[in-house]
């Protein structure tokens, strides 16, 4: 049992699930279910409620890519001519 069930974290994060799934895997085989539910719980609940776990969680999660536009108004041609590329 978990410190917050009422909080159900895990359910409602999916990057978080994989990254549990992915710390986990290599000892699926070497120890017992309610030993890798235990350290699951236990882990998620340092990372969603621990500032230093949060932050690095956070900070691993992917990122959007920004968009294409340089914000300047220049298209990717101009800036390529700009740094003696060919445009195309």
């Amino acid at each position: 049992m978990s410190f917050h069930d009422d909080i159900d974290e895990e359910a409602d994060d999916p990057f978080l699930e994989a990254e549990l799934d992915r710390a986990l895997a290599p000892y699926l085989d070497k120890l017992p279910p309610d030993m890798i539910q235990h350290y699951r719980e236990l882990l998620g609940d340092v990372l969603t409620t621990h500032p230093l776990g949060r932050r690095l969680l956070n900070r691993a999660r992917p990122r959007q890519a920004p968009e294409t536009s340089t914000g300047n108004g220049e298209g990717e041609s101009e800036i390529s001519e700009r740094k003696g590329g060919r445009s195309a």
